[in-house]
């Protein structure tokens, strides 16, 4: 057949050139590295709240970097191009035969790279969901995206005359989808149509699902000094002469914060106004509380049943799920936590599927745009 003619001889050309090969996965396999060597960290750096951070900005990276790389598919496009439109004209193909063949060689080694390049990255990065069933997902859901950002960029680039155009034009798509992805800031109500179809938006939603959904997030359990009460109050009493404090540590201050809730009445009164503890007693009066120092009903509770440790790190994830995509207008609901990992994947699959038809439809009017 037509595609499996193509397929043959194009494929065993591309897979036996070390340069394809280089740019198709080597280049994946080098990106993991640079990661690594940027953000690799030990486990009890990872379960930190710096830890927590640099989880999330990988996997923005992953998402970023995986829609620039494939401005690698666009000289081979290019370069084709004169072939592809002369043998089509002499009736050698249909276009989608060609279409489909020169994806498909595509495909093999985008799952070359996905696995290549979650097997790099996924175990170094301290913090990252330590289930197989999280890995194995982070490595589909990079696979999905993937082929996404491909036929994006075919499709993009096959009508277009060269490629400093055609890099050009998918650099710009690539740079708008980072900017509605939800990632950086609330996307403007006039922009919030274009979140939906955005491939970068839901392949961001399935890595964030898969990574803080139903999980526990060990964000303290690396700090060994955090912050106490006293000292967080001597800091914001002197927040209008930062340069008199000590060097802040993020760690410290965000655990030191997260620390408050767990503690018992005499240890907050310890630590700030010790002769209230006597007068409040151990374990504290909640009528005199409540009566005589008209506490708020939050304090109350916190004094008469105060929050474990291991809640808050239960609650982390849906907490970070709940804040992502950011905003409050349409283009920001739902929020990731109303999502399910596989709707995600969903979404992504009818992007592919619908810039598929693009590509096939823009290599056909790639062969009408020549002149005779």
């Amino acid at each position: 057949s037509e595609f499996m003619t193509i397929f043959t001889y194009k494929g065993k050309s591309q897979f036996t050139d070390p340069y394809f090969l280089a740019s198709r996965i080597g280049l994946y396999i080098i990106a993991g590295l640079l990661i690594d060597s940027l953000y690799a960290t030990s486990k009890a750096n990872g379960a930190t709240p710096q830890g927590l951070i640099i989880v999330i900005a990988v996997i923005f990276i992953t998402v970023f970097i995986t829609a620039i790389i494939t401005i690698i598919y666009i000289p081979g496009l290019i370069i084709d191009k004169p072939v592809f439109i002369r043998e089509s004209n002499d009736g050698c193909y249909r276009t989608i035969s060609y279409v489909c063949a020169n994806f498909l060689i595509e495909a093999i080694g985008v799952a070359c790279s996905a696995i290549a390049y979650t097997c790099v990255l996924y175990w170094a990065i301290a913090g990252m969901n330590p289930t197989a069933g999280a890995f194995f997902f982070f490595m589909f859901t990079h696979f999905v995206y993937s082929l996404t950002a491909l036929v994006i960029t075919l499709s993009i680039a096959a009508p277009l005359p060269s490629i400093e155009v055609s890099a050009g034009a998918v650099a710009v798509y690539a740079l708008l989808n980072v900017a509605i992805m939800g990632f950086l800031s609330e996307v403007p109500v006039w922009w919030g149509w274009a979140v939906f179809i955005s491939y970068m938006r839901w392949g961001f939603g399935a890595f964030m699902i898969n990574q803080f959904k139903d999980t526990t997030v060990n964000l303290c359990g690396g700090v060994k000094n955090p912050m106490s009460i006293n000292e967080i109050l001597s800091f914001a009493a002197n927040l209008d002469d930062i340069e008199s404090q000590p060097p802040l540590n993020v760690n410290d201050l965000v655990c030191g914060m997260v620390a408050i809730p767990t503690y018992g009445t005499k240890e907050v009164f310890d630590q700030t106004c010790p002769g209230l503890a006597g007068v409040v007693g151990d374990p504290p009066n909640i009528q005199l509380l409540n009566s005589s120092f008209g506490c708020s009903d939050n304090i109350l509770k916190i004094a008469g049943d105060p929050t474990q440790v291991e809640d808050i790190y239960t609650n982390l994830g849906t907490a970070i799920l709940s804040f992502y995509p950011q905003g409050y207008n349409y283009s920001s609901l739902p929020k990731f936590i109303d999502y399910d990992k596989w709707w995600c994947i969903g979404f992504l699959a009818c992007i592919f599927a619908a810039f598929f038809v693009a590509y096939w439809f823009t290599s056909k009017l790639s062969i009408r745009l020549v002149k005779r």
